[in-house]
């Protein structure tokens, strides 16, 4: 609970009932409502289901911040002992079936939505841990398992299917984005089935296999895609922990890479952040773009908007900076970058995003 309050303070900060965190929202009732969440820790015990259901709501709730809660390794393999009865198992099953259905848009800004549905960061965090029920399942309850198997490759056509349809709009940023949530959710997949030891011989292992290799191939398009031109634009953003000023707000909360102007711009208009609070985030993105040895265009997008938007112009927020930042703004390839119009930046990654998917499916 500590590390969730440190992360994503801002849920705490609508108890008089802001409609995007009502009753509905059970993963934030989960966490307002735990023994620990109020200033005096209770000596209460949580029952093993309480304490799983209490894991994937802080999961839920801060995976897409800047600092995650680092409870991975327990919903996704230490929480599904063996010594458990069955009856514990298929209730952290329906737990984990109730995880899929929650809203994810008031904690998380990495999302893309066509008429098949919407496609997010969680849904791979969904993969991890119910393929934890399988793997816990597979020789108690096969015939369970099975159906869990069935979830998880619907799930899988799913987000195909949103690929699919952005392709065929020829939405080439909504494809990059797919791509990369695609890329993130079956590597997800992937890893917790190595977790668990599901061999090439298991039912959910090739089943998967079927949907990758399929004839349609969407799911390796995706995973090209995001390979030759989206995942050094969507590392782990460690320069941004350092600014606690973004945590104040879901807002502020980081889209997919490297399509950051909108989000740069919305933090220099926000009242709630002072000149101060701005200089600090300047400082973060300058930094971490050069320590990412100056090959990534998102924090450059970002520095772009807030330069451009600042009230007063660039020079008003340039007087806050310190020195060597500035300098790192006038000059080089970060300020060829920074120069670059929004809109020129969005038509070049849209066309290079259409015709690499038409090169790939000419493959």
């Amino acid at each position: 609970m500590e590390q969730v309050r440190n992360t994503v303070p801002f849920l705490w900060d609508f108890e008089g009932g802001d409609p995007g965190f009502d009753s509905a929202h059970r993963y934030v009732q989960i966490l307002r409502d735990s023994n620990f969440s109020g200033p005096q820790k209770s000596s209460k015990d949580l029952t093993h289901l309480e304490y799983f259901q209490l894991c994937i709501s802080a999961h839920f709730a801060t995976v897409a911040s800047f600092v995650p809660t680092d409870v991975d390794n327990q919903i996704r393999f230490k929480l599904w002992h063996p010594s458990l009865e069955t009856r514990v198992i298929e209730q952290m099953l329906s737990a984990t079936l109730e995880f899929y259905t929650w809203d994810f848009k008031p904690v998380s800004t990495r999302w893309v939505e066509s008429r098949s549905g919407s496609l997010s960061g969680h849904h791979g965090e969904w993969f991890s841990i119910v393929v934890a029920a399988y793997g816990a399942l597979r020789r108690r309850v096969p015939s369970l398992s099975k159906e869990v198997a069935g979830l998880i490759l619907k799930e899988i056509e799913r987000e195909r299917d949103v690929y699919e349809d952005l392709r065929r709009e020829r939405d080439g940023i909504g494809v990059l984005k797919a791509a990369t949530l695609i890329a993130h959710n079956l590597g997800d997949l992937d890893r917790v089935m190595e977790m668990w030891g599901l061999g090439e011989e298991d039912f959910l292992r090739q089943g998967v296999s079927g949907l990758v290799n399929g004839v349609q191939k969407s799911l390796l398009q995706a995973g090209l895609l995001n390979k030759s031109t989206m995942a050094i634009e969507n590392h782990r953003h460690f320069s941004l922990r350092k600014p606690r000023c973004l945590r104040k707000s879901a807002d502020f909360l980081l889209p997919i890479g490297p399509f950051f102007d909108e989000w740069g711009a919305r933090l220099v208009r926000c009242p709630d952040l002072s000149p101060e609070d701005l200089s600090e985030v300047v400082d973060a993105l300058v930094a971490g773009w050069e320590r990412l040895g100056g090959e990534t265009v998102g924090y450059a997008r970002a520095l772009s908007a807030m330069l451009e938007h600042f009230p007063g112009g660039p020079h008003a927020l340039t007087r806050y900076l310190p020195a060597s930042v500035n300098r790192a703004l006038k000059a080089g390839v970060l300020r060829n970058l920074i120069s670059v119009p929004r809109a020129r930046f969005e038509q070049q990654w849209m066309k290079k995003a259409l015709s690499t998917c038409l090169e790939l499916r000419k493959k």
